[in-house]
């Protein structure tokens, strides 16, 4: 119906939106964190069976949810570079999907995107709502690529 999905399936959009950001980051960096939902490999999460689960679809805009978890995870898949260090392995990204209920007729879905990042300091808490700005520093990944950004 128009660009509204009737069956959006979150755990679908958001590994298809970690693929890409991952494909982005070997690129530029040579190097990419592995993304781990619900304790499991991305991939072994898809096989498990749980995006099968009626409760974990419904209907959403999945062209804006795929924006947010791209950007969400490219700048998380970014930090754990940036954590890591030069020639060091990146550690794991771990997602949380949750669908449940606390009132009779609502029903909640909740992701949770962990990078064991240095988080966003008080400043810059009100400033991530805006498009324009950015938390990297300069100079802060020396890219060996010559692709163009990922950050900024």
């Amino acid at each position: 119906v128009g660009a509204i999905c009737l069956d959006t399936r979150p755990a679908l959009i958001m590994i298809e939106a970690y693929r890409h950001a991952h494909f982005m980051c070997k690129r530029q960096y040579s190097r990419a964190s592995a993304l781990f939902v619900n304790g499991m490999p991305a991939k072994d999460f898809l096989a498990s069976g749980y995006d099968d689960n009626y409760d974990s679809r419904f209907p959403y805009v999945d062209i804006h949810l795929y924006f947010i978890f791209f950007e969400v995870l490219k700048n998380a898949l970014m930090t754990s570079i940036r954590r890591a260090g030069p020639g060091n392995e990146p550690p794991p990204i771990h997602a949380s999907m949750i669908s449940g209920t606390s009132l009779m007729t609502e029903n909640e879905r909740t992701v949770k995107i962990t990078d064991n990042g240095e988080g966003i300091t008080r400043e810059n808490v009100r400033k991530v709502w805006s498009y324009f700005h950015s938390t990297v520093r300069e100079q802060a990944v020396q890219p060996p690529s010559s692709g163009g950004p990922l950050e900024g």
